[in-house]
């Protein structure tokens, strides 16, 4: 690259290429985002950084629903590399749901707690996080979203580490979907249900999971999150990705690319369009690109590869 800050722009997303030749290993997780993070040298002027990666539920390491622990190790390393502290890096998600909502299992599962042993970071369970209710002006559905407390800190650089997958109702899940997890307290996370149900209304009480909200307004709702709360940059696991519904329906499928760019909309247009969907055609990035999120369209959008 000409000039190393030229990648930070809306309208820009830089692709790795990773090799995928046999299952990747740790090392090569962790080397995917390690190298591309050295290489881009993003500027961070906190003395504190929030990790947001991807999991969802409990499940092995290897299972391709989550962010692999590799991965996750290679932007620790590249932080301690520049200095960072490891008590001033924050690992933090909200996973499961309100039946297993305690996230020490979940990170059990997929081995972020020997991560936390091994590196010295913080591990944080945002489903028992403390909140702060944050005023979004332009929010369609939601003017107000309660964001935890340890991802809304201002004085810590936010990074948002979406797996890249396909999903039963979004289509495709990358970064403007990963930040489902830091809506705290989890009753106001029923994103897909019809709540809220009329102005004012918190947690959804009595509302029965099966009162299906219209995909237009379900695909505001994730909008509304990522204007509570921009990340400061986005790297996207996709070393292997998953199709299917993303969860435990469906296969892998070796992708070999990790994705970065300061822009969610134009970050999911690239890796929609990877995974073999027009992004205009899938509702929440075209709701994105309406509401000026960032350009969804290929042909606004500069892809620049790291070599």
């Amino acid at each position: 690259m000409a000039n190393i800050r030229d990648w930070q722009r809306d309208d820009t997303v830089v692709l790795k290429h990773v090799p995928t030749d046999g299952a990747p290993s740790y090392a090569d997780y962790r080397a995917a985002s390690l190298d591309l993070l050295a290489a881009l040298q993003t500027p961070i002027e906190q003395k504190k950084v929030t990790l947001k990666p991807n999991v969802v539920h409990g499940v092995a390491p290897d299972s391709g629903i989550t962010v692999h622990p590799g991965f996750l190790r290679g932007v620790i390393d590249h932080l301690v590399e520049r200095g960072f502290a490891p008590d001033a890096i924050t690992v933090a998600e909200g996973g499961g749901g309100e039946d297993d909502r305690d996230m020490s299992i979940h990170y059990r599962a997929v081995e972020y707690d020997k991560l936390a042993a091994e590196t010295g970071v913080n591990l944080v369970d945002l489903n028992a996080d403390d909140f702060v209710r944050v005023d979004i002006p332009t929010g369609a559905v939601f003017k107000q979203m309660p964001i935890g407390k340890t991802v809304w800190d201002p004085e810590a650089y936010f990074i948002n580490i979406p797996k890249m997958r396909t999903h039963n109702l979004a289509i495709t899940t990358i970064a403007i979907k990963n930040l489902q997890g830091i809506v705290v307290p989890i009753e106001e996370r029923h994103m897909c249900t019809l709540f809220p149900r009329y102005e004012g209304d918190r947690g959804g009480n009595d509302l029965s999971g099966g009162v299906l909200d219209t995909h237009e307004r379900w695909a505001n709702k994730i909008v509304d999150i990522s204007l509570a709360r921009k990340p400061d940059l986005n790297l996207v696991d996709a070393v292997i990705s998953r199709d299917g519904t993303g969860f435990r329906q469906g296969k892998n499928r070796a992708l070999g690319v990790v994705l970065a760019g300061v822009n969610q909309a134009s970050v999911d247009a690239v890796g929609t369009t990877l995974m073999g969907f027009d992004p205009k055609q899938i509702t929440y990035v075209r709701v994105a690109g309406e509401r000026g999120m960032g350009p969804i369209d290929l042909n606004e959008i500069r892809v620049l590869e790291e070599r």
